[in-house]
């Protein structure tokens, strides 16, 4: 099986491109392993946001970049002109267009991972910090009932009990929504 990674031009890196920034990121000490320590099964490719790349004869990824401090690429794969699964993580509600984007770029989608961190309440003191709270998911799976949405990208000081507590009255009201657990499987047809 092969192992592709994508990364794209990071603007706060002005004169390095995106594979010096994987670099960076991917080395000792914020990481235990360099790049090329990476098997031969693993490949990297370049991109700006907004490309479709594609994969093998089937399979297309298409990119789309989305608010967060220091920007953020959301990922759409296809399968045939099928869009199967779309994965948008640290994404935060700044603007009037925010949430019509998201929901355009995973409009017909099967599945849409996407960052939750927050109730309405608690986001109103991490403005800046890139997240979603649940009234903006609830938005979005109002006008995506077809789109089985998992919610993750939990703020790590909440125990699992709260995320829950939080998420409940979401997941009752919207059967398409589930909170994502580790080790989940999603099954793409």
């Amino acid at each position: 099986m092969e192992i592709i990674l994508f990364e794209y031009f990071f603007q706060n890196l002005k004169e390095k491109n995106g594979i010096e920034a994987i670099d960076k990121l991917i080395s000792p000490p914020l990481f235990p392993i360099t790049r090329d320590m990476f098997s031969n099964n693993v490949s990297f490719h370049s991109f700006v946001p907004g490309e479709t790349l594609t994969l093998g004869l089937h399979y297309t990824i298409e990119t789309s970049l989305f608010p967060h401090p220091g920007q953020n690429c959301g990922y759409r794969l296809n399968r045939r002109d099928r869009n199967i699964l779309c994965y948008i993580s640290d994404i935060e509600n700044n603007s009037d267009s925010t949430l019509d984007d998201v929901i355009k770029f995973t409009k017909n989608c099967d599945h849409l991972i996407i960052d939750s961190s927050y109730t309405k309440e608690e986001s109103k003191s991490r403005k800046g910090w890139g997240h979603l709270n649940l009234e903006d998911i609830e938005k979005i799976a109002s006008r995506l009932p077809s789109v089985q949405i998992y919610l993750y990208h939990h703020d790590i000081f909440k125990t699992d009990l709260q995320i829950e507590m939080d998420s409940r009255k979401l997941s009752d009201k919207y059967n398409n929504v589930k909170l994502a657990k580790q080790l989940d499987v999603i099954e793409l047809s």
